[in-house]
């Protein structure tokens, strides 16, 4: 009797894992002048590629009105998107990262990122974690501010289950 209480134990996490995949929705995250959201579903390729989409929406952008002097702007962004797995008694993480500029102007922005796996993935319950950054810099003289390099950032990270078919 106790042994199959035991093992009825052993199988909660199990179900509430596939429970909480099956419910999953869209994860959203935000940051600093940023929302980041991952998708909850993927479809694998050759069982080594993850293709995802990404959400990205920001704001933040030097106001360089009163400058009568002006070097720039200058951008810089970046996205990297991490899927892992457990797989036996490791886990099999693989990561990509998009190879397109963030615009931070208010607007939604959807950016391919294809996590490329060296060990297969299997169709099954996976977690995603994805972060962006962003920024603008320039160098300038304001009859403000005085003469200096300004800058402004955006970033945020966004994490949840993500369910792999194929």
């Amino acid at each position: 009797m106790l042994n199959k209480l035991l093992r009825s134990f052993a199988l909660l996490p199990v179900l509430l894992l596939a429970t909480a995949v099956a419910a999953a929705a869209d994860t959203t995250g935000s940051g600093n002048n940023m929302t980041l959201t991952v998708p909850s579903s993927a479809t694998l390729i050759a069982r080594v590629a993850v293709p995802v989409t990404v959400s990205i929406q920001c704001t933040g952008s030097l106001d360089t009105s009163s400058f009568y002097y002006l070097q720039g702007p200058y951008y810089n962004s970046n996205v990297a998107v991490t899927v892992s797995q457990p797989s036996g008694k490791t886990v099999n993480s693989a990561t990509g990262f998009a190879g397109v500029p963030i615009n931070c102007d208010g607007t939604t922005q959807t950016l391919p990122v294809s996590v490329l796996a060296s060990v297969p993935f299997h169709q099954g319950a996976a977690a995603i974690t994805a972060s962006a950054q962003w920024s603008e810099s320039v160098y300038g003289c304001s009859y403000v501010l005085g003469c200096g390099y300004f800058s402004v950032q955006a970033n945020a990270t966004a994490q949840g289950a993500l369910s792999l078919s194929g």
